[in-house]
């Protein structure tokens, strides 16, 4: 394996890493808000994902600046 694969193994795993902690951190926060469990969350997330692909797809925007887009959308 060389030194350069096991660089973007690594920087792969903790964007995961990063994602999978922003989900954790909003079903948690939601919870201990309202008491209630959303189970939506996770469909919100999938949309918006699927919508930032779709503009970088379209219109070549920057996924990074679709971001907040999306989220205003």
């Amino acid at each position: 394996m060389t030194i350069e694969l096991l660089i973007q193994l690594l920087v792969s795993g903790i964007g995961m890493g990063f994602i999978f902690a922003l989900i954790a951190i909003g079903l948690t926060l939601i919870y201990g808000v309202m008491d209630v469990i959303n189970f939506a969350h996770g469909e919100f997330l999938m949309v918006s994902m699927y919508a930032v692909y779709l503009i970088w797809l379209m219109w070549g925007l920057d996924p990074i600046i679709s971001v907040p887009l999306v989220a205003g959308i």
